[in-house]
């Protein structure tokens, strides 16, 4: 007896969808099976709740992806806020451990004291694809522990310098600038000596 041939493990879930909806189609208008149409849609039925379910899978796994990458965006920035709140800590604590167990935070272990941090050298500021927005780069400095980055107008001459962030890695994008304008920018190291010394200011027109 002549038999058919289906392969079903060897075919992916959309393709066994595929090819389940063809042979239905080719069943239902073949004359040879004319009096099996009873079978044929009961077998439909089945066919088609599979695609319902392989279409509700497929939602939810776009839908898990796109939590995921929410979550890992929400983990950056909650990330990027508390090392910011360490180095205010930090700068606030001194030598005084009493200030960091107030904070609910940690104290690093001890460590040999080093000297005063070097200079951040090769500080770069560029005009983000973002309105109002520039990223800074700059020569990581042996030591440090956290970067301390600041900016300020142009013009005046004496406008303020303004804190933008905390960072640990030896890169920054600041934010909230005003279109068009000038403004200088500047970094510094702070690590188990206390803040190093700002780098040469790099200038910058905001996009």
């Amino acid at each position: 007896m002549t038999q058919p041939r289906l392969h079903l493990r060897k075919k992916k879930d959309i393709d066994l969808q595929s090819f389940a909806r063809d042979i239905i189609r080719a069943m239902r208008e073949s004359p040879f099976f004319a009096g099996q149409q009873a079978q044929v849609e009961a077998a439909a039925l089945v066919v088609e709740d599979y695609a319902a379910a392989l279409l509700q899978q497929q939602l939810a796994e776009t839908a898990l992806r796109t939590a995921t990458q929410t979550k890992k965006g929400a983990r950056k920035a909650a990330e990027r806020a508390l090392t910011a709140l360490a180095a205010t800590v930090s700068v606030v604590a001194g030598d005084r451990k009493e200030v960091i167990a107030a904070s609910g935070m940690e104290q690093r272990r001890e460590r040999t004291r080093v000297g005063q941090l070097r200079q951040p050298q090769d500080l770069r500021a560029e005009a983000s694809p973002n309105e109002g927005e520039c990223d800074l780069d700059w020569k990581r400095v042996r030591s440090a522990s956290v970067y301390e980055v600041e900016y300020r107008l142009q013009d005046p001459s004496d406008a303020p310098w303004q804190r933008h962030t905390f960072c640990t890695a030896s890169k920054c994008r600041v934010t909230g600038l005003i279109p068009g304008t000038l403004y200088y920018f500047r970094v510094r190291a702070i690590g188990t000596a206390g803040p190093g010394p700002w780098s040469d200011h790099a200038l910058r027109r905001a996009p």
